[in-house]
């Protein structure tokens, strides 16, 4: 077995603190392309449930794949209120082909800044009091 040491944030008193996590050396990764990222994340959790003591590397290329970024796109609901750079899904389409590959490259190399989510307050059903709502933007 392998134990790897995990970092933890400050606690109240402002000291960090180590867990050790002990795991097999065997570790499972996924190919991209095969059958689509859903289908790959059910492959994931089915290995896991099978597997209780696996350790998984990493799953953040399909985050980069620009066919999954692509499906995140035509997810998203048409004719949302934009964000605060005030690009609607139809403006980001326009030249998705370009900024599709852009986005992808950005979040491969780890370049990528989401920008501010602009903040609207809607009224609480019942009440006089406003509850808070973020928008986020299409992309940045």
């Amino acid at each position: 077995m392998e134990v790897g040491i995990a970092e933890k944030a400050g606690n109240a008193a402002g000291v960090k603190t180590s867990t050790a996590v002990e795991c097999e050396r065997q570790t499972f990764t996924t190919r991209r392309g095969r059958g689509g990222m859903a289908r790959d994340l059910t492959q994931i959790r089915d290995k896991a449930r099978k597997e209780s003591e696996l350790c998984f590397t990493s799953i953040y290329h399909y985050v980069a794949d620009e066919d999954n970024l692509r499906a995140s796109y035509r997810d998203l609901e048409p004719g949302k209120a934009p964000g605060i750079d005030g690009v609607t899904k139809e403006g980001y389409g326009e030249d998705l082909e370009s900024n599709i590959p852009d986005l992808a490259q950005r979040l491969a190399r780890l370049g990528y800044r989401p920008a501010p989510v602009l903040r609207a307050y809607i009224p609480k059903p019942g009440s006089d009091k406003k509850r808070p709502l973020g928008i986020p933007t299409v992309s940045a």
